[in-house]
């Protein structure tokens, strides 16, 4: 099932967002003027490229593991876990197991 891109003030149910499912979509939940919210499935074995954004991220597992490679460190997020990264903090991801996350990105203006 397809999770709706909702608009602000509307509730958007997490529960489907637990588990891993290689057949849903990475997907921006909601966006406006200065947070957005995405859905980001990684399957077991990709990463993305180093990257910064500029705004602060905040990065929350919901189902697997990945490890986030940043400044010569290693950081692992498993599920239930979350971190935040400065704004213009270079990282890259690598999903060690099938990974659903919940990433808050917040936009400077």
């Amino acid at each position: 099932m397809a999770i709706q891109h909702a608009n602000l003030g509307q509730l958007i149910d997490l529960k489907a967002l637990t588990e891993y499912n290689a057949e849903a979509p990475s997907t921006s939940l909601i966006k406006g003027d200065q947070l957005q919210l995405l859905h980001l499935l990684l399957p077991a074995g990709q990463h993305l490229s180093q990257h910064k954004l500029a705004g602060e991220l905040c990065i929350q597992c919901l189902a697997g593991r990945v490890r986030l490679d940043m400044a010569g460190t290693q950081l692992p997020l498993s599920a239930g876990q979350l971190t935040v990264l400065r704004a213009n903090e270079a990282h890259a991801v690598v999903a060690e197991l099938d990974s659903s996350l919940l990433l808050t990105v917040v936009h400077k203006i």
